[in-house]
């Protein structure tokens, strides 16, 4: 389960490559190809495993003027969706 405190990787499969501030993951084993929007985009940016997802949070409350307790809730569907479809992983399982 991801939480506030969880500290996210993209999983060693995935490649990214942003293109007109939208990303474009491929999840090379399952033949996958996911496109995310700019926000998307900016989480997967922050996803440099050492920050923790509140300190993710943090940093994009003031660039996209949202409410904190908003932003939070998304995110950590956002990730725990990523998670879920194999696309992240937890930093402290070696992802």
């Amino acid at each position: 389960m991801i939480q506030s405190s969880s500290v996210v990787v993209l999983s060693g499969d995935v490649r990214y490559r942003v293109i007109n501030d939208e990303a474009v993951l491929v999840r090379q084993r399952a033949g996958e190809v996911l496109a995310l929007n700019e926000v998307g985009t900016r989480v997967v940016e922050l996803l440099d495993g050492r920050r923790q997802v509140g300190e993710i949070v943090d940093a994009l409350v003031d660039e996209l003027e949202v409410e904190r307790s908003t932003l939070e809730k998304d995110i950590l569907e956002f990730l725990q969706e990523l998670a879920d479809s194999g696309v992240v992983g937890s930093a402290d399982d070696g992802q």
